[in-house]
């Protein structure tokens, strides 16, 4: 979940924590080790489809938009954003595979019923580790940095672009 000036809820599929391929780690450690700025902010948040976390719903009691190509998701050209990001007090990321994230999605009416968009006109993915089977699926990381630029923090977005450079490197 990413806060802009507000904060950004990561959710996150279990299985996805202790994968040396996840990328949500790295946009938690970059934008939270407070270097970067002290206005935006990233909780990690557990998915379960029996428990739900409080945490997250209460967050989403603020204004929050989920970032997920849902068949009901406005599009958000990278290019020339028609959509007012810091209108929403977090912006909520599904940190997982494809199928995991399409899951979580389908398994959780209260992700349904969030205002969605997903992001078309980025360059396309450059993670190495596992392959998208979606022509824009892009990593937790790379979704992250795309929001950053949006939401106008280039300090964050370039640390976190650098950073997940040498991880994407790092696990050819």
């Amino acid at each position: 979940l990413l806060k802009s000036a507000p904060s950004t809820l990561k959710t996150t599929h279990p299985t996805e924590f202790n994968k040396p391929s996840n990328t949500g780690h790295l946009v938690a450690a970059s934008i939270n080790d407070g270097s970067t700025s002290s206005t935006i902010g990233v909780r990690v948040v557990a998915w379960s489809r029996v428990y739900q976390e409080p945490e997250l719903l209460n967050a989403l009691k603020e204004p929050s938009l989920l970032v997920f190509p849902s068949e009901q998701a406005l599009e958000l050209d990278v290019a020339k954003p028609e959509i007012e990001l810091t209108a929403f007090s977090n912006l909520l990321i599904i940190d997982a595979t494809w199928q995991l994230a399409r899951k979580i999605y389908n398994q959780s009416p209260y992700l349904q019923s969030l205002p969605s968009i997903k992001l078309v006109g980025a360059e396309p993915s450059r993670y190495l580790l596992r392959r998208n089977q979606l022509q824009t699926g892009w990593c937790t990381a790379e979704i992250a940095i795309i929001l950053l630029r949006l939401l106008q923090y280039p300090v964050c977005a370039e640390t976190l672009a650098n950073e997940f450079s040498a991880f994407n490197q790092r696990n050819k």
